[in-house]
C-alpha cells in the first residue's frame, strides 16, 4: 500500500470550482502535498485508511470525508480498484449564500474532531445524486450555473450536518454550546499560518474568554462540559497540529515556525513540543520529510 497526497490546483479551474467522478484501478501515483486555498468535500466509496492531521481512519464501508484548506491528508487504497466523487471550491465561490458561509469554518470544516462519516445506504445514494446533478451544472453552459452549483453544494453541506448530528447526538443548543462553538470558531480562525511575520495573537484561554466577554473560569466550565478537555488543552492541540503540518511541509526554520506560533523564543517551542511528542522538532522534521 501506497500513502497517496492529495493537492489540486484551481488556478486553472474557472469559477473557482470543480466537481468529478472518478475510477481507476492500478498502482496509486504520490501528488506532492501543498497548502490550498479551497474546501473539499469527498465522497470515498473503495475501503481505504484515510489520514487526515494526526488522525488515521479505518474506511471499510462508504465515507464521506470534509477537508479544510489547512487540513494535511492522505490515504491508502486497500483496493486496486478507487472510485468515489470530489468536489472543491473556494470560501468566496459561497459568499453569496451567507447561511451557508456561517457553518463552513467549525461545523464540518474544522481541523479539530471529526471531519470523516460514515453515511446510511440511502443517505449515499442521495449524495452520489448531489454530485452528479453538481458535476452536469458545472459542465453546462446555464447562464446562472454558479448559483445552481452553489445549491448543490450547500446540500452537500447540510447532508453532511444531518450526518454529524445523527453520529455524535448533538446536544440542544444553549448559553455554553454558544460559547463552545465561538471558541472553536475563534481557535480556527487564527489557522493557517500564513507567515511567520503574522504570529496568531491569541495564545492562552485569557485571550479567547476576553475575546468573548466572559470570565475565563466560565469558558473552561464550557469547554470541559461539553468537549471533556480544559480550553488549554483545546488550544494546545490546535498549536501541536499545526506545528505537525509546518514542520513536515514547509521549509520555514524552526524558529520561524515558534515565532508564527506565538512562542517568543524557540527554546519555548521546543520545550512546548517536546512535552506533547517526547520529541524535538528537529527530529519530528526529520523523521517526516516526505
Amino acid at each position: 500500500m501506497e500513502k497517496i497526497y492529495f493537492s489540486h490546483n484551481l488556478k486553472k479551474v474557472p469559477y473557482q470550482i470543480n466537481a468529478r467522478r472518478y475510477e481507476s484501478s492500478g498502482k496509486n501515483v504520490k501528488v506532492p502535498y501543498s497548502r490550498n486555498d479551497f474546501f473539499k468535500i469527498w465522497l470515498i466509496e473503495n475501503k481505504c485508511k484515510l489520514y487526515f492531521n494526526d488522525q488515521e481512519f479505518d474506511c471499510d464501508k462508504p465515507a464521506l470525508f470534509f477537508a479544510h484548506p489547512s487540513a494535511t491528508y492522505a490515504y491508502d487504497s486497500l483496493k486496486s480498484m478507487r472510485s468515489g466523487y470530489w468536489c472543491v471550491f473556494t470560501q468566496d465561490f459561497l459568499n453569496a449564500n451567507e447561511s451557508v458561509g456561517k457553518v463552513l469554518p467549525s461545523a464540518l470544516f474544522g481541523t479539530i474532531g471529526t471531519n470523516v462519516f460514515f453515511p446510511e445506504k440511502e443517505q449515499i445514494q442521495f449524495i452520489r445524486q448531489l454530485f452528479d446533478n453538481l458535476i452536469a451544472e458545472i459542465n453546462s453552459s446555464f447562464l446562472f450555473k454558479d448559483e445552481i452549483a452553489r445549491h448543490y453544494i450547500s446540500l452537500l453541506i447540510y447532508e453532511g450536518l444531518k450526518i454529524k448530528s445523527d453520529a455524535i447526538k448533538l446536544q440542544p443548543n444553549g448559553a455554553n454550546a454558544r460559547i463552545v462553538h465561538l471558541f472553536f470558531d475563534l481557535l480556527e480562525k487564527q489557522f493557517p499560518i500564513q507567515s511567520p511575520q503574522e504570529p496568531i495573537c491569541l495564545k492562552k484561554p485569557g485571550d479567547y474568554s476576553s475575546k468573548l466577554f466572559v470570565h475565563v473560569n466560565h469558558l473552561n466550565s464550557a469547554v470541559k462540559s461539553l468537549t471533556g478537555k480544559p480550553t488549554s488543552s483545546h488550544i494546545a492541540d490546535r498549536l501541536l497540529s499545526e506545528a505537525k503540518a509546518l514542520l513536515k511541509h514547509s521549509n520555514w526554520s524552526i524558529a520561524d515556525i515558534a515565532y508564527g506560533l506565538g512562542f517568543n523564543y524557540a527554546n519555548h517551542f521546543n520545550t512546548f513540543f517536546k512535552k506533547h511528542t517526547a520529541l524535538t522538532p528537529a527530529t519530528f522534521r526529520q523523521r517526516n520529510i516526505i
